[in-house]
């Protein structure tokens, strides 16, 4: 059994960073950075020796010498790139280069009630707000990415919706990486809190400029109050060199609706954590996820939902596309308390493998505690199915279009459950730029 691997160039890369914060380095906020950078100290990045992660070896990273690259010069992402990103240049938008705020390609939302800002600068503007709510939900302990990434929390999306506010547009979260000098490591922080029946869609993309290596780790924590809806939709296509992980913590009261669609697209090893807990009863959770993997990419997708209260409701359902020597791993758990009576949960992983090389590891999970629930959970592996192909292929298809219109078939269930038609439209033209060849690229 591998120990845990602990890379000590973190912690001089946090002096660095600790002696660079220029006054912001007191306060709460700083106090947790330090609890994460003694956490990691202690316990370094997961091995294969945890259960957690015994099929994703991230010992690459760990062995990889990153430099945080947070605040460093910019200036290769303009204007027409990022209209490119967003389905609609009229909507308002948070873009962050290599971890750096860029205020002159955002455009804020001026709404009442609505306050959208980067993290750094709601530090200084909400200090009260940070305080009750930032690095409260992911805990340090949790795993080493989350103690890194707490450790150096400096910038971020800061999302607050008061009662009764709906936002009428989405609103996006740009996260470009572009080439530096060494290997970039960047650790976006997300804070987003919604209020009483307050509604927003956030759209977090994950992009790159070109096939560079870095590491991008990521943590989102989010707060929603009695009877209020998010609509969060997460795209990670990056460099296929590139090393992706992020965690997303949902804390939901009464009669809430959190809906989450995940988008892999690329990276050399992409791993994604979503943690929903249900606290109030009648509190809805719906968990999407698609990934296209292609090479020797390795996606991973964790979940779990925690029923907290009765009357509670879950739906997920993740699939997975493979080509060449790709890996996907899913772990799902559902978990149902013992007060959380008459939970209603369904949840559901489908793979397709193109390859005979593609390998997939599976595991649905149901830990009841409840005994009046209604509570389902399966898998499926498969390859093309053959009689299909037979019937399209009589139809005057070639071998090719056949193909690709029963992928574009098995990845629609998830793409059109995106409810913004422009947003949805993007994301097709997505998947059919992986499949224009015929196959994954």
């Amino acid at each position: 059994m591998r120990g845990p691997h602990i890379n000590t160039d973190y912690l001089k890369l946090f002096q660095e960073f600790e002696s660079g914060l220029n006054g912001k380095g007191r306060g709460p906020l700083h106090e947790r950075r330090i609890e994460g950078i003694k956490e990691f100290a202690q316990t370094g990045f997961p091995s294969t020796g945890q259960e957690d992660w015994r099929f994703t070896d991230v010992s690459p990273i760990a062995r990889a010498q990153f430099r945080n690259v947070a605040r460093a010069d910019q200036g290769a992402l303009d204007k027409n790139t990022v209209r490119n990103l967003v389905a609609d240049e009229k909507h308002p938008r948070l873009v962050f280069e290599n971890g750096h705020f860029r205020e002159d390609l955002s455009q804020l939302p001026q709404n009442s009630g609505i306050t959208v800002k980067n993290l750094l600068r709601a530090t200084g503007e909400h200090p009260e707000r940070l305080e009750a709510y930032a690095a409260q939900l992911a805990p340090v302990t949790l795993n080493g990415f989350v103690a890194l990434n707490t450790a150096f929390m400096y910038d971020g999306a800061f999302i607050d919706i008061a009662d009764s506010v709906v936002m009428d547009s989405p609103l996006y979260v740009v996260y470009y990486s572009t080439k530096v000098d060494g290997q970039a490591a960047v650790f976006p922080r997300n804070l987003i809190i919604l209020g009483r029946h307050a509604q927003a869609t956030v759209v977090e993309h994950y992009v790159s400029s070109d096939e560079h290596r870095y590491f991008n780790n990521s943590v989102s924590e989010i707060y929603q109050d009695q009877s209020s809806l998010l609509n969060h939709v997460k795209i990670q296509h990056e460099s296929a060199s590139a090393y992706h992980t992020e965690l997303t913590h949902v804390q939901q009261q009464r009669n809430s609706v959190y809906k989450s669609h995940v988008f892999s697209f690329g990276s050399r090893l992409a791993r994604s954590d979503i943690q929903a807990q249900l606290n109030g009863e009648g509190a809805e959770t719906v968990l999407n996820g698609l990934s296209l993997s292609s090479g020797r990419s390795l996606v991973d997708h964790h979940t779990l939902i925690d029923h907290a209260a009765a009357h509670s409701s879950s739906r997920e359902l993740y699939k997975g596309i493979l080509d060449g020597k790709a890996k996907a791993v899913f772990s799902g758990k559902i978990h149902v308390r013992q007060q959380a009576q008459k939970t209603d949960a369904k949840q559901s992983n489908e793979n397709l493998l193109l390859s005979q090389n593609a390998v997939v590891d599976t595991k649905p999970q149901l830990e009841i505690f409840a005994d009046d629930v209604r509570c389902t959970h399966g898998s499926t592996v498969g390859q093309m199915d053959k009689d299909g192909l037979f019937y399209l292929r009589s139809r005057g298809l070639s071998l090719a279009a056949a193909r690709n219109l029963m992928i574009r078939a098995f990845a629609g269930e998830i793409t059109e459950q995106i409810q913004n038609n422009q947003e949805r439209q993007a994301l097709e033209r997505l998947v059919d730029s992986k499949l224009s060849k015929g196959h994954l690229q």
